[in-house]
């Protein structure tokens, strides 16, 4: 082996990139290895999102809505992240909260 580094990738996972030298050809070859996610581990993500689609409200008639959601993160365990959220909508709906989500 020639030398071994740990990156952090953009999707949410580091990254050990692995160089191995072949002493007798001189032939190097570079491997990326995927670390498991974290146990837990603190995560301080969050977002701000607009949408735009249809309310369903005590009528079988829909609405067309825009959406403001906030997010804000604040735990990983594994693959799943906790945290608050808060959206508005034009109808008038508010709603805040707690989640937990699955990213991929």
């Amino acid at each position: 082996m020639l030398s071994a580094s740990r990156i952090q990738a953009d999707d949410d996972r580091p990254k050990t990139v692995i160089t191995l030298i072949d002493e007798s050809t001189g032939e190097s070859r570079t491997l990326v290895k995927t670390e498991p996610a974290p146990w837990l581990a603190p995560d301080t993500r969050g977002g701000i999102r607009l949408d735009y689609g249809f309310a369903f409200q005590n009528t079988l008639t829909p609405r067309p809505v825009t959406r403001l959601t906030v997010r804000q993160d604040f735990v990983r365990v594994k693959d799943f992240h906790a945290g608050v959220v808060g959206s508005i909508d034009t109808a008038g709906n508010k709603f805040v909260g707690v989640g937990v989500e699955y990213r991929w």
